[in-house]
C-alpha cells in the first residue's frame, strides 16, 4: 500500500543562551558584548529555522513502486508503499504443489495540503494456481493517504491516525468476487510502539476499517456487502551475522455488517506469518531495488486480495522496486 509521511514536528527557535553570551565574554566593553549576543542569536535563530525546514516533508513529483498487493498501501514511517515485494512462490496446499504470483505498480504523486494527502493509482494482479482453489484476480484501484490526525508534542512520543481511502475495480477470472471495493482504512501508530523502540524492537501497529464490497460475479452473492475489520500487524528486523531478516505477523478479523439476500454474516479471520531474507541493506532507503526470499504461512480468508478460505505455506523471490 502506499504513503510518503514523515512525522515531524515544527517547534520555535529556542536559543542557547548560555553559548551565546559564553562565546561574547571576551569583548572589550558591554556595548561590544551586547552586539555580539545580539548577532550571535539572530545567527543561531536563522541556523534553527533552516534546520526545521529541511525537516518538513517535502512533496514528491509523480513516482512508480512495485509491491505485491493493492491492499497494502500505508505504512508508519512515510516511506512505503507497503512493505512487501512483487512475488513468485511455489506452495504445498492439501498435497498439491503450485506457483503463484502477486505483484502490483503504483504510482504516486507528492503529498498536499501540509503532507496530510497524497494521491496514487495502481494495478495489482494475484494468480494461484493451486487445483484446490485457482485464483486470478486483477484490481485497478484509486486513492488517497495521509494523517487524519496527530497529536502535539516530542515527535519519538507522537501518536497519529493515518488513514487509507480506496476505491478499487476488481475482476475475478476464477470467482464471483468481480465488482468495486470501498475501503477506509486507519492505522493507529503511537511511535514508541510502532518504531519498536519501546518492545525490543518488536514494531506493533493496530488498524481498523470499513470495507464495502459491491458484487457483480453473478449468482447468489452479487449485491453490497458492507463489512468492518480489525487487526494487528507485527514485525521485527534482525540480524544473524552480515545476514539481515524480518519476521511479520499479519492478523485480521472481518466481521459482515449487512449482507444481501440470504447470504450468512461472515465473521472470517486472515492469518499471515512470515520470513524475509535479504539481499540489500534494509537500513538504505534510497536502494531502488530491493530483493528477498522468503517463506510465509497463511491461513484463514484473504478477504482484502478476494482470495477463498486457505490454509498453505508458499516459499519463493520477492522484488520491491522504489
Amino acid at each position: 500500500m502506499l504513503v510518503l509521511l514523515t512525522f515531524s514536528v515544527t517547534a520555535v527557535a529556542q536559543v542557547d543562551w548560555r553559548s551565546v553570551v559564553t562565546s561574547c565574554e571576551k569583548e572589550p566593553s558591554d556595548a561590544a558584548i551586547a552586539a555580539c549576543v545580539r548577532a550571535n542569536a539572530a545567527k543561531q535563530r536563522e541556523e534553527e529555522r533552516r534546520a526545521s525546514e529541511a525537516n518538513q516533508p517535502k512533496a514528491l513529483g509523480f513516482r512508480v513502486s512495485v509491491r505485491d498487493t493493492s491492499t497494502s498501501v500505508a505504512d508508519f514511517t512515510g516511506v512505503e508503499l507497503g512493505e512487501k515485494g512483487a512475488s513468485i512462490s511455489v506452495q504445498r496446499e492439501k498435497g498439491e504443489d503450485a506457483s503463484m504470483v502477486k505483484a502490483a505498480v503504483f504510482g504516486r504523486w507528492g503529498a498536499y495540503f501540509g503532507g496530510r494527502v497524497q494521491p496514487f493509482i495502481g494495478a495489482s494482479w494475484l494468480r494461484d494456481g493451486t487445483d484446490a482453489g485457482k485464483s486470478d484476480i486483477r484490481d485497478l484501484t484509486v486513492g488517497s493517504v495521509g494523517p487524519l490526525w496527530e497529536s502535539s508534542g516530542p515527535g519519538h512520543e507522537l501518536f497519529s491516525l493515518l488513514s487509507t481511502l480506496q476505491l478499487t475495480h476488481r475482476e475475478d477470472l476464477h470467482g464471483k468476487g468481480d465488482g468495486h471495493l470501498l475501503r477506509t482504512h486507519f492505522d493507529l501508530v503511537w511511535v514508541p510502539l510502532a518504531s519498536g523502540s519501546l518492545l525490543g524492537g518488536f514494531s506493533v501497529v493496530p488498524h481498523v476499517a470499513a470495507l464495502w464490497h459491491k458484487r457483480t460475479g453473478g449468482g447468489a452473492e452479487d449485491g453490497n456487502w458492507s463489512s468492518g475489520y480489525a487487526g494487528v500487524a507485527v514485525s521485527k528486523p534482525f540480524g544473524i551475522g552480515q545476514q539481515r531478516f524480518k519476521a511479520s505477523l499479519l492478523a485480521r478479523k472481518l466481521y459482515d455488517i449487512d449482507v444481501p439476500g440470504k447470504n450468512t454474516k461472515r465473521r472470517d479471520k486472515y492469518v499471515d506469518v512470515s520470513l524475509d531474507y535479504y539481499f540489500f541493506n534494509p537500513e538504505d532507503k534510497g536502494a531502488a531495488l530491493q530483493p528477498s526470499l522468503f517463506i510465509t504461512r497463511e491461513v484463514g480468508t484473504d478477504f482484502l486480495s478476494g482470495v477463498e478460505k486457505t490454509n498453505k505455506t508458499t516459499a519463493g523471490f520477492r522484488l520491491k522496486f522504489n
